[in-house]
């Protein structure tokens, strides 16, 4: 299966830095494994970037125009808010624009949503072009319940990050701006951002003026070591309290006296662009958010996947990038985040190298082999039986611009025990996945050619994959019974843990017939 689109696309891309949402054209079907059903379920939207589910039957899409749409049986029943006159949306270069929304976990009940979005410098059209500095912002709305949630109450904005430039994350530059929303496993709002710096050149400060000229912090004035800094919110994964926006007790860098400063928010630091990033299902608690797995847009040569299991790991950039250090940045000093801080008490990581790293054109130096890549979106977790082995349980991520869709998997310590390829996408323009908590499906949104259900053709227990569940895959688990090390050639072990077991007899006769 070919891994990259060649000609003029990719190479223009990496030319200006790999940044992940350029213009490109439209492509065509989702080609996916013979067992599986890939259904469209969204009507053609403008540039559509991210999408939630509320769990009854409604998904919320976010437009990089910075409209919000509610859409239910495959048409747009609502336009949630249209906040383009706010947002800075600039398709011809870069990635601006309203790229993140979520739904609370209790949407159903108190209907809030989340978006994140870089700010127009100038309210309304035309938007200002992608190099004039800015800043982004998180605000929450909450649906009236008129509407069942389906149209915002514009009384109820509550700007959680941003109310003001200097209180929001950097936008200096055309890309590396608003990443994900995500919400944890205890409950907070988990927030990535990119460090802002520029692309095509090595950034260490002094290259942006006006975005310090009385916008940002003129500490911050150190470019792509924002990521460094704790003191910034760029180039970082957030952990805040979805209801005031502070950072949470508990986080590494936690200050009780200001909890709304980025270092009271941070989580996880040194990122490059986390335009997208996972939490494992069925990790973390009532105090604890889960094991975060983030996709990490690469500069020159490697494209980083990367998991957080604590909280507090530096993941490196812009002094490491894959697994070598980055002699372009490890050279520049600065007083307090240069790259002769890390692991020291201004700025303690500790240190964590990514689980993989995929080399932008020779697979056999990516760690593993056998991959390349351009821009890394991962992603979301599959949970629960809905799916045969290998991709039950797995984490479905793709690349923007080659155009491919791969599922990880690694074990409960998080260590890789295998990449299975599941298909190729429609072109390039793949940029969110989400799992629809009705059916089990996850479903992969293409800014270009609409959201896509990948549906599960075998249902749960059968092993021969004929369309029952009978004796027949009754024997195939007694007859491979132990240990089982390739999901590929071993679709007995239904639930892909490496043993063929009583687990997956009980699968087998909870759904016969």
């Amino acid at each position: 299966m070919p891994h990259w689109r060649s000609g003029a696309l990719r190479n223009a891309i990496v030319a200006m830095g790999l940044t992940c949402l350029p213009v490109v054209p439209a492509g065509g079907q989702i080609n996916a494994p013979p067992e599986f059903q890939v259904i469209q379920i969204a009507p053609a939207l403008d540039r559509p970037v991210a999408m939630a589910f509320t769990g009854d039957g409604r998904m919320f899409v976010a437009q990089r125009d910075g409209v919000v749409k509610v859409i239910q049986n495959n048409a747009v029943v609502s336009t949630f808010i249209d906040l383009s006159a706010e947002v800075n949306n600039t398709v011809a270069l870069g990635d601006r624009g309203m790229l993140a929304l979520a739904l609370d976990p209790n949407f159903l009940s108190n209907r809030r949503v989340y978006l994140f979005y870089a700010v127009d410098p100038i309210p309304g059209q035309p938007d200002e072009g992608s190099d004039v500095a800015t800043f982004s912002r998180l605000t929450r709305y909450t649906g009236t319940a008129a509407s069942n949630g389906n149209v915002a109450d514009l009384a109820s904005r509550t700007v959680l990050i941003g109310a003001t430039p200097a209180q929001g994350f950097a936008c200096c530059w055309r890309t590396h701006t608003t990443g994900a929303l995500r919400f944890a496993t205890d409950g907070s709002l988990l927030v990535s951002h990119g460090e802002s710096a520029l692309y095509g050149v090595v950034d260490g400060g002094g290259q942006t003026p006006p975005c310090f000229d009385g916008l940002m912090n003129p500490a911050e004035d150190v470019g792509a070591f924002r990521a460094q800094m704790l003191d910034s919110h760029d180039g970082k994964i957030l952990r805040i309290d979805p209801a005031t926006g502070n950072g949470r007790p508990g986080n590494p860098f936690y200050n009780a006296g200001n909890p709304a400063s980025p270092r009271s928010r941070v989580w996880v630091s040194g990122l490059r662009n986390p335009f997208r990033f996972a939490v494992r299902p069925g990790t973390g608690s009532a105090s604890t958010p889960g094991t975060i797995y983030v996709s990490d847009v690469g500069w020159n040569t490697y494209e980083e996947l990367s998991v957080s299991r604590t909280g507090g790991e530096n993941m490196g950039w812009p002094c490491y990038e894959g697994f070598a250090n980055n002699a372009a940045y490890s050279s520049i000093n600065l007083p307090d985040w240069d790259c002769a801080t890390i692991n020291t008490p201004g700025n303690p990581g500790p240190l964590k190298p990514p689980l993989i790293a995929l080399h932008h054109g020779n697979a056999m130096q990516s760690t593993p082999p056998g991959l390349i890549a351009s821009c890394l979106i991962a992603g979301a977790f599959h949970s629960g039986d809905s799916y045969p082995s290998p991709w039950r349980g797995g984490l479905f991520m793709a690349d923007f611009i080659g155009g491919w869709i791969e599922v990880v998997r690694t074990n409960a310590n998080d260590q890789l025990t295998g990449i299975y390829g599941f298909g190729n996408g429609p072109g390039a323009g793949m940029v969110d996945f989400a799992r629809d908590p009705v059916t089990g499906d996850i479903c992969v949104l293409t800014m270009f050619d609409g959201i896509h259900r990948l549906h599960s053709l075998i249902g749960p227990g059968d092993v021969d994959r004929n369309g029952s569940v009978n004796v027949n895959d009754l024997l195939q688990i007694i007859t491979h019974w132990g240990p089982c090390s390739n999901p590929l050639t071993c679709p007995s072990d239904l639930n892909v843990s490496g043993q063929v077991d009583v687990n997956d007899l009980l699968e087998v006769i909870t759904h016969w017939g």
